[in-house]
């Protein structure tokens, strides 16, 4: 197994942005992704930022990919899809259909990512034969959902053509809006926010009425309060045969946490869950459960 720093989710500047990954890119994560995957209205990283920070991770022998947005809402949005094509040097992740198409008719390999709905077999074999290379699950399948799936995919001869990816530790992707939360709660337009989002540096958390963390709103999208950390259960994770441990870059993802969950990959020995840590999608229950 190894590990994979997925795509920002939250709106970050430039400094911050950089700073951040030339710190992780000291650590053992081997590929990252990199682009905006939740607004595009977000520009605080341009295209040419994106293109300096992945020739930088790659002087650090790390593998890129561009991500692309899990919600396509207008021409000038599939346009920036399209922008990802011009970058041969690197590797693309789709996270709508749209894009997994317009990779499929360029005949390029893709990534797929958690917001593509691709639960059952039928799904998972046309993903194939459009060239998907790297399939991670929807957050909600179950490890023993998974166990069947990849069963299935290796009675019909296709296990070997992906790696299975799981989304490892972070909060957990939920939903994406057409509208946005954080502009209205300020009582501005979508288009016209001021990128007030990037005042919320980790997403605003929501709570229930008597104080209990509920949701995580990021703009458009909406996030688990909870932290999920599958780090806790390594033997369900190999025994499934996962080949790649997802992890979300927040504020709370240092470079020794990191070391600590290569430790963990590399003994198999688990990591114990924190006080704010769930893992309960992964063990076919509510996902903000936690099972010890």
């Amino acid at each position: 197994m190894k590990l994979s720093l997925s795509a920002l989710s939250y709106c970050w500047s430039k400094q911050k942005v950089f700073s951040y990954y030339q710190s992780m890119a000291t650590t053992g994560i081997s590929t990252f992704y990199i682009g905006e995957q939740v607004c595009s209205r977000r520009r605080l990283m341009k295209n040419a930022d994106y293109l300096e920070l992945a020739r930088m991770l790659q002087d650090h022998d790390k593998k890129v990919v561009l991500t692309s947005l899990a919600l396509i809402e207008s021409d000038n949005d599939f346009k920036m899809v399209e922008k990802l094509l011009d970058n041969n040097n690197f590797s693309l992740q789709a996270n709508d259909l749209g894009s997994a198409a317009l990779f499929r008719s360029r005949g390029l390999k893709f990534h797929v990512g958690s917001a593509i709905n691709c639960y059952n077999l039928s799904s998972l074999k046309q993903l194939v034969e459009w060239g998907m290379e790297v399939y991670q699950p929807p957050v909600e399948l179950s490890q023993q959902e998974l166990m069947i799936l990849m069963q299935q995919a290796e009675q019909e001869g296709i296990r070997d053509k992906f790696e299975l990816q799981v989304h490892a530790w972070g909060y957990l992707p939920l939903a994406y809006s057409a509208r946005c939360f954080t502009a209205r709660q300020h009582n501005l337009s979508k288009d016209h926010c001021d990128t007030i989002c990037a005042k919320d540096s980790n997403g605003k958390l929501c709570q229930t009425q008597d104080g209990q963390p509920l949701l995580r709103l990021n703009g458009i999208q909406t996030q688990s309060a909870h932290n999920q950390n599958l780090f806790a259960d390594m033997d369900s994770l190999a025994q499934l045969g996962v080949e790649d441990l997802s992890i979300n870059p927040t504020q709370a993802l240092v470079p020794e946490k990191v070391e600590k969950m290569q430790h963990s990959i590399l003994t198999l020995n688990n990591l114990e869950l924190g006080p704010n840590d769930c893992n309960g999608y992964w063990n076919g229950q509510a996902g903000m459960s936690r099972v010890d």
